[in-house]
């Protein structure tokens, strides 16, 4: 059984990851799109923002959709709409029937995103409760470079239209396989004690918002810095020895690197990791933007990426210490992702609005700021466990 359980939390691990590809299947294809179907760049930008958006709007009211019609049922019925959208969206050129499409691909995420860690803290061995949600929290960098690297091996040979119908089959694929697995398992553990009362189900203990607000605040302060990086490492008059596309690549090294740590003594202690990465996010920042040396810079962008795939995934792996029931989680998972969305939402045009009124030292003195807001909820959260 134990077998057929991690088998399961392996294809819905990477399930998650095309459904983090199905997010940024757009960025690749940006040239293409315009040249071939006359796209717009504010269309083409709402393209890629719908599903952000529907997470930052829709997430929470969601997870409580999901609590009451059941976490496999959702995780199941997200799949086959990422499916079904990806699919609609292969062969049209047609602007409103893409939008469309994209609109079912963005309610079939915020349920896959929500449900599927639900499932994972449900039905994973014990074991290998932290380090599967650890390395979930990384599906979305994971999800881009899979989108990136399948883009530049399909296009060649097959062009625009082989590449969306690669990514539908190969989310179907895995829909597929995790769904017929997972509906041979039993649940890991009841969803409640006997003497607890329905209306007590699904409640979740104070320090669940405590660090999905340290989440949020975590988005606010990388999403930004992330989204303008480029611009600034182009404006150095002594070039990075690396790109700002092969930085981000660090962030899923900080993710799958977690997934390992969680598995020994810091299982216990991940609300506590989250907390110090926030602080190593703050200080990669400064090094970037307010210390002069090249090769500083560089060691402060790495650290940066590096605790951001840290934090993203410690938040993740606390889940199992919160919750224990799939119900729960999914409202745990529901309030993480919607400060997650709106920190998306928000994120990169008050960083934008500071740069033009203070510059990149300003940028830095507000990313700082913005991580040590996430580390006072990181710290109420371990405060509270205590």
């Amino acid at each position: 059984m134990d077998l057929r359980r991690t088998l399961t939390v392996i294809l819905i691990l990477l399930a998650g990851f095309y459904a983090g590809g199905q997010l940024g299947k757009i960025a690749p294809v940006v040239l293409l799109l315009r040249e071939q179907h006359g796209y717009s760049l504010t269309y083409l930008g709402w393209l890629t923002s719908l599903i952000g958006l529907f997470v930052a709007v829709a997430a929470l009211p969601v997870a409580f959709a999901i609590r009451y019609f059941g976490v496999r049922l959702s995780l199941n019925a997200g799949a086959l709409l990422l499916f079904v959208g990806a699919l609609f969206l292969w062969p049209t050129t047609d602007q409103f029937l893409a939008l469309f499409a994209r609109g079912i691909e963005a309610i079939g995420y915020v349920l896959v995103v929500i449900a599927a860690p639900a499932v994972l803290n449900d039905i994973a061995p014990e074991r290998l409760k932290a380090p599967a949600l650890a390395i979930w929290g990384g599906f979305v960098p994971i999800g881009y470079a899979l989108a990136n690297y399948q883009a530049a091996a399909v296009l060649p040979g097959f062009g625009l239209s082989g590449f969306y119908l690669s990514m539908a089959l190969g989310y179907g694929l895995f829909g597929v396989l995790s769904g017929v697995l997972l509906s041979t398992l039993p649940r890991a553990q009841p969803i409640a004690p006997a003497a607890e009362t329905t209306k007590a189900r699904g409640r979740l203990p104070a320090r669940a918002y405590w660090l999905a607000g340290a989440f949020g605040f975590y988005v606010i302060a990388s999403l930004p810095l992330f989204t303008f990086l480029p611009t600034y490492i182009g404006l150095l008059d002594d070039r990075l020895a690396l790109s700002a596309a092969a930085i981000a690549l660090f962030v899923p090294v900080g993710n799958i690197g977690t997934g390992f740590l969680v598995v020994g003594r810091l299982r216990s202690h991940t609300a506590s990791l989250t907390m110090f990465a926030l602080v190593a996010l703050a200080l990669g920042t400064a090094a970037i933007f307010l210390l002069d040396a090249p090769s500083v810079k560089l060691a402060g962008a790495i650290l940066f990426s590096l605790a951001s795939g840290v934090v993203g995934s410690a938040v993740f792996a606390t889940l199992p210490a919160i919750v224990r029931d799939g119900q729960s989680a999914s409202i745990a998972m529901g309030a993480i992702a919607q400060t997650g969305g709106v920190g998306t939402v928000i994120g990169p045009p008050i960083a934008g609005f500071v740069i033009e009124a203070y510059g990149w030292s300003g940028l830095s003195i507000y990313v700082v700021i913005v991580c040590l807001l996430g580390v006072v909820c990181a710290w109420k959260a371990v405060e509270q466990k205590r």
